[in-house]
C-alpha cells in the first residue's frame, strides 16, 4: 500500500513539493507516524531526508541493523516497521498544520492502522504527546 502526498509549490515558489510515499506492509511491528513531511522530505519524496536524525537513532537502538539513508526509508520494511504520516502537506513547520487537516488525517490514519494492524504506533515529533 503506497499513497502520495499533495503536491504543490514551495513557499519561496521554487521546486515544487513531491510529498512522500507511506511505507506500510501487513502486520507492522512498529508503525511510526509524524505530523507531516518536512521541507527537506517533501523536496526530495524521503521520510526522515530533514536534519533531525531519526534513521540514525532507529539503528543506533538496534531497530534497523544497518544506518540507512533516506534513499532506504522503505527498507524498514524488512524489520516489520512502517511510516506514515496525520497530514500529507507539506510544510516547513507541523506548527502551520490546521485542525481540519488533523481531523482528516486521523480518519485516514485509522484506516491505515486497520489494515497494517501494527502491534506498535509510535508518535513522531515535538510535542506529539500534547496533540
Amino acid at each position: 500500500m503506497a499513497t502520495r502526498g499533495a503536491a504543490g509549490g514551495t513557499p519561496d515558489g521554487g521546486r515544487a513539493y513531491t510529498g512522500t510515499r507511506d511505507v506500510l506492509g501487513p502486520n507492522l511491528t512498529v508503525l511510526f507516524v509524524g505530523f507531516n513531511p518536512g521541507h527537506r522530505s517533501g523536496l526530495t519524496g524521503r521520510h526522515f531526508a530533514g536534519r533531525k536524525p531519526v534513521l540514525a537513532l532507529l539503528h543506533e537502538s538496534g531497530l534497523t541493523h544497518q544506518l540507512l539513508h533516506p534513499d532506504e526509508d522503505r527498507l524498514v520494511l524488512a524489520g516489520g516497521y512502517g511510516i506514515t504520516n496525520i497530514v500529507t502537506r507539506t510544510t516547513p513547520q507541523a506548527s502551520e498544520l490546521r485542525a481540519h487537516e488533523y481531523r482528516e488525517g486521523a480518519t485516514e490514519l485509522k484506516r491505515k492502522v486497520e489494515v497494517c494492524g501494527p502491534r506498535i504506533i509510535c508518535c513522531l515529533g515535538k510535542g506529539s504527546t500534547l496533540r
